[in-house]
């Protein structure tokens, strides 16, 4: 008995003492993208995105974007892999945290006058099984006639997925995305009270002047629960080095 008891207190000590980061079966979701419009510029462009999600951590690969989420170090890491740098910003993002003290209330003012006077949440009703699961249309609508910046989605959403992403660091990985700009800053919340994950969405963006169109479609490919992630998935890539310029968030 004395010699079970040693052993038991082992084991506790061990998970007491263990890291905090652990080896776990994580979600691994891939989407096809495929952009009509981008930055003003008729495409057909296509790629994938893959994104990794735990509890605490998550990934994103996008394109010749790389974002790092770890919410236990509070930071939010992005590169382009066209470049030899990354940028490191707080989780949760903030203005006062990536904007020099000297400029932050102009940036602020600018990011007001990019907040939307309009944004309407409409769900149609319309259902559609996609990708094997039951989802049902709703149209977000942000900005009008004389702002800077309109935007449409259409969201085939599903509450069963949706769920699903309550128990991971989805949620805030989106909130710390969309803060990079201000238009998309302000649609984080209506979002986030859907409750549903998108199987599908068509996403248009465009400026006052009608010159920098955004428009894209996204449908998810695969979504597998329970997946080994590689042991170096959340480090920055080697041949990378921190970015240390004003207002890059990085700390």
């Amino acid at each position: 008995m004395k010699c079970r008891g040693s052993w038991l207190l082992t084991v506790v000590l061990l998970f007491a003492i263990a890291p905090a980061h652990v080896t776990r079966a994580e979600t691994l979701i891939v989407r096809e993208v495929t952009y009509q419009w981008k930055r003003g510029v008729q495409t057909d462009e296509q790629a994938n995105d893959m994104m990794w999600l735990g509890k605490t951590r998550a990934r994103l690969e996008q394109q010749n974007e790389l974002f790092l989420l770890d919410l236990l170090e509070g930071t939010l890491v992005h590169l382009n892999v066209d470049q030899d740098h990354y940028d490191v910003y707080p989780s949760p993002n903030t203005l006062d945290a990536v904007v020099p003290a000297p400029v932050v209330e102009q940036v602020k003012a600018r990011w007001a006058e990019h907040e939307p006077r309009r944004i309407e949440v409409q769900r149609t009703g319309k259902k559609e099984r996609i990708a094997g699961y039951d989802t049902e249309l709703v149209v977000i609508e942000a900005g009008g006639p004389g702002e800077p910046v309109t935007a449409r989605l259409e969201l085939w959403i599903s509450e069963e997925l949706g769920e699903k992403l309550e128990d991971t660091a989805y949620w805030d990985l989106y909130r710390d995305r969309m803060y990079t700009t201000p238009f998309t800053s302000w649609l984080v919340e209506p979002m986030r009270k859907l409750a549903g994950y998108p199987v599908r969405d068509k996403t248009v963006f465009m400026l006052a002047d009608g010159k920098m169109r955004t428009e894209f479609t996204s449908t998810l490919v695969s979504w597998e629960e329970s997946v080994e992630p590689p042991s170096d998935l959340y480090e920055v890539p080697e041949g990378y080095t921190p970015f240390e310029g004003p207002g890059t968030g990085q700390h």
